[in-house]
Formats: structure tokens, C-alpha cells, sequence
């Protein structure tokens, strides 16, 4: 009798087994299958154009960070309708205001170095949102930090007929800014979060 259960647990135990083993190839069938797929819509994507067609804009965002050290500055950089990031340097042209800053982020786009940034559906959203943001919204002041000598302020691009105009998002730094508007609460989130 011994045998016969022995006989038994052999056969269940290679019966659960290869259920298990079966159940796992398929998994990785799966995985393969999906990894396939995904790889050739991107290049697809790829191939297809390297520009997101969605955003009729070439800025979205643009963030100003103004030094003080040595006189007034403007550096930071700006976010292109793919989501990538371009830095930029106009300390040599002494202190600009905002408006300055995107003209000369216009002029000089195509040769300011881009780096991936954020994703293709990422910045759909946060232009979605953009679009969305009340212009005439308040801000909180914060506390002014005493240990920085410098404010970074991130405006979004918005276009209308062919204008552009910068729309306020939030400030951090020396001069620090929250805003009120619930769509800039939401673009502030999500790029604090990509510093």
C-alpha cells in the first residue's frame, strides 16, 4: 500500500509540475509577444517622425532661472512639444524679461542641444493642462529662502492667433510662487517631480 500512495504523490506532484511549467512557458510567450509588438510599434513611431504632430507648437514650457550673482542673468531651458529638454545660456546678454527669454528661445531652437525629457503622452497631458490654466489666477508668496541668490520661474507658451504669450506657472527659489489655478497645481506637481 505504501508503493501504491508513493505511485501516486509521484504522479500528482509531476502533474502539478507540469501545469506549473506549462503555465510559465505561456507567460513568457506572452512577454515575448508583447515585447515584440511594442518594439515595433516604436519603431514604427521612430520611422514614421520624430515630431508629435498633436502640439502645433515648437515651445510648450520655459524655464527661466535668473542669478543675481555678478549682476542679473538668465539661464534654464525649455521644454519642445516632444517632450524634450533644451538648455540654454543668455547670461551674456544681460537681464531679459520673460518675453525676451522665449524670442530668443525661438530664435536659437534649432541649435540648442535637446535631451529626452519627458514622454510623448506626458506632455500631451501637461499641454492639455496648459491650455486650461486661468491667466488671471493668484499665487501664494512663500517665505522667501534667504540662503539661495536666484528664482527659477517656469512658464507655459500659449499661442493665440499666431501670438505668443507666457503663462505663469510657479517660481521656486528666493522668490517662490504657488499658484491657485488647480491645471497649474497639476503641471507644478509633475515637473517639481523631474527636476
Amino acid at each position: 500500500m505504501n508503493r501504491m500512495k508513493q505511485l501516486i504523490f509521484v504522479i500528482i506532484g509531476l502533474m502539478i509540475a507540469s501545469l506549473v511549467i506549462g503555465l510559465m512557458l505561456m507567460s513568457v510567450r506572452s512577454d515575448i509577444k508583447d515585447q515584440v509588438e511594442n518594439s515595433s510599434n516604436e519603431n514604427v513611431k521612430a520611422s514614421s517622425s520624430d515630431t508629435n504632430e498633436y502640439i502645433e507648437q515648437d515651445i510648450v514650457f520655459v524655464s527661466i532661472t535668473e542669478k543675481y550673482i555678478m549682476g542679473r542673468r538668465c539661464v534654464g531651458y525649455i521644454i519642445d512639444k516632444n517632450g524634450n529638454k533644451r538648455d540654454y545660456n543668455f547670461a551674456e546678454k544681460g537681464a531679459l524679461t520673460p518675453d525676451e527669454v522665449l524670442s530668443e528661445a525661438e530664435k536659437s531652437f534649432d541649435t540648442l542641444k535637446s535631451s529626452s525629457y519627458i514622454s510623448e503622452t506626458d506632455i500631451n497631458a501637461l499641454y492639455n493642462l496648459l491650455y486650461r490654466v486661468d491667466k488671471t489666477a493668484k499665487f501664494d508668496a512663500e517665505t522667501t529662502n534667504e540662503s539661495e541668490d536666484n528664482t527659477t520661474t517656469v512658464y507655459g507658451v500659449v499661442y493665440d492667433n499666431g501670438k505668443a504669450s507666457l503663462v505663469k506657472i510657479y517660481s521656486y527659489g528666493n522668490n517662490a510662487e504657488t499658484p491657485h489655478d488647480p491645471n497649474a497645481q497639476s503641471i507644478k506637481r509633475f515637473l517639481s517631480q523631474k527636476k
